[in-house]
């Protein structure tokens, strides 16, 4: 414990001499750089944080009705079904590959053969999931 309070502290005199170079005008393009990087992280986390809202609330919509119908049908499109929606892991996996339009529409497709309601679903989804994404 005292050992690593004296790393702590070894690590912090160095604060002190790297700020002093910011008022250096060679190192200006980097202090400007840096803010940029760190503006863009900030608002990058924003973005993660959004996605992840509308993925998993999907998901769990989409677990909790098209899941559960597809639980006890025998057919192929309802199996196919009920393997991609039948739990909120599965149904979040599917939701990030439908976003990302890798195989979704395939997805997507065979879910609507079999439930025909869910077109209007997906729609918003990806219409929501994209744009989220691109910002």
């Amino acid at each position: 414990s005292a050992l690593r309070s004296l790393q702590v502290l070894r690590a912090l005199r160095f604060v002190k001499p790297v700020s002093r170079l910011r008022y250096k005008p060679q190192f200006r393009p980097l202090w400007i750089t840096l803010g940029g990087v760190s503006e863009v992280a900030r608002i990058m986390g924003y973005n993660i944080f959004i996605m992840s809202v509308v993925v998993v609330s999907h998901a769990t919509v989409a677990s909790s009705t098209v899941g559960k119908a597809a639980k006890d049908e025998e057919s192929e499109d309802m199996r196919f079904v009920y393997d991609k929606f039948g739990g909120v892991g599965a149904s979040t996996y599917t939701m990030l590959q439908i976003m990302f339009l890798d195989g979704g529409f395939h997805i997507m497709r065979v879910t609507v053969r079999a439930f025909p309601v869910s077109l209007p679903f997906f729609l918003v989804y990806l219409y929501v999931g994209i744009t989220t994404a691109m910002n």
